[in-house]
């Protein structure tokens, strides 16, 4: 679950200062961090497409333990609007 579409090759790379790298990370992965913390479940569903073909996923969180109830919710999604992947065009 990413706050942009992919970043450029290098974005987060190596040679960047911890503080650069930092920033750059919580601003592309900001939506992660709130449950990696808090050891809470969430889930990402591809609900929707960029105009490039890309899945655009959508996170939904609940409280602790209640994993099934995000499962159920994926498939109650999955069931109601099915999503398919082509993936973007061959490049």
């Amino acid at each position: 679950m990413l706050a942009t579409p992919p970043v450029a090759l290098g974005f987060l790379g190596p040679d960047l200062d911890f503080e650069t790298v930092t920033q750059r990370l919580l601003h592309y992965a900001a939506f992660t961090a709130p449950q990696n913390v808090a050891g809470t479940p969430a889930i990402s569903l591809p609900l929707g497409q960029s105009a490039s073909g890309l899945p655009i996923g959508v996170q939904f969180a609940a409280d602790w333990g209640q994993e099934r109830r995000l499962l159920e919710l994926a498939l109650e999604l999955e069931q109601a609007m099915p999503w398919s992947y082509a993936g973007p065009a061959a490049v």
